[in-house]
């Protein structure tokens, strides 16, 4: 065999196995960036059933006669506004956000109140909520441990370019 010969079988070899860790990385990188979308979703979900409970929160607590502020008034305007159909992973925080501050004001509103703290159904409602809030910690939790991972496969030098041309991004953490 020619010398040229060898160095042409090396870099052919060479770039075979570039190749197949470019397939390796993207195919990661697609497989993680889809679970990123379907954990979206799901908090999605579980975030739209807290808004309805804490909107039946404050009915109940309106129900019984119990005075909102303007701050509090302005904190579930911001809520019974909210687009939960679809959400940028951007702005999964701030609604989040928005719900524990929501959450935390009725919860303060309706503390003080025991002819509401008897209600069986207000009782069944909070109780509810906090089930909801570890499905929530769970989700976000699971959700920040496949965005450490697409961040590994799209931070990979010499292939992690692979990722851009698909369109997957780095990513934040939901904390």
């Amino acid at each position: 065999m020619e010398p040229w010969q060898v160095i042409l079988l090396i870099a052919m070899i060479a770039f075979f196995l570039y190749f197949i860790v470019l397939l390796f990385v993207a195919g990661h990188g697609i497989e993680f960036a889809h679970s990123l979308r379907v954990r979206t979703k799901a908090l999605l979900t579980v975030m739209s059933e807290k808004r309805r409970l804490l909107l039946l929160l404050e009915d109940e607590l309106r129900r019984y006669g119990v005075p909102f502020g303007a701050s509090d008034e302005a904190c579930l305007a911001g809520i019974k506004t909210m687009n939960l159909t679809s959400v940028h992973y951007k702005d999964a925080k701030k609604a989040l956000t928005m719900l524990g501050e929501a959450e935390t004001r009725l919860a303060f509103l309706g503390h003080d109140r025991p002819d509401i703290l008897k209600d069986p159904q207000y009782r069944e409602w909070v109780a509810t909520l906090a089930e909801i809030d570890r499905s929530i910690r769970q989700g976000t939790s699971s959700y920040n441990m496949d965005v450490a991972a697409l961040n590994y496969w799209v931070s990979i030098p010499l292939a992690g370019w692979i990722n851009l041309l698909f369109g997957i991004r780095k990513r934040d953490p939901i904390v």
